[in-house]
């Protein structure tokens, strides 16, 4: 056993000595612009999807505002038991 980790000490020192490929130094600008990509397109999304929120309760607020009738009597209807209810049907 001692053999087999002295030959992969001697692998990776040798590998140690050996000088990196000239590639490797262009990854860098890529992963960079990658990822400053990439966190462009995640504060854009997320000021779009702020932008829909904040116009959803505008149109929310102000449509309920506009129609309060409506509204009122709509809630009304939700409260109330269907006719068919159980509730309702031993009741009778």
């Amino acid at each position: 056993m001692a053999h087999n980790s002295d030959m992969l000490d001697d692998a990776l020192a040798s590998l140690r000595t050996l000088a990196a490929p000239a590639g490797l130094a262009a990854i860098d600008d890529g992963v960079i612009g990658g990822l400053r990509t990439h966190l462009h397109e995640r504060a854009t999304a997320r000021r779009s999807l702020s932008l829909a929120c904040a116009v959803a309760v505008v149109v929310g607020l102000g449509g309920g505002a506009a129609f309060p009738t409506r509204a009122a009597h709509a809630d009304a209807t939700l409260l109330e038991l269907p006719a068919s209810a159980p509730s309702r049907l031993l009741g009778e």
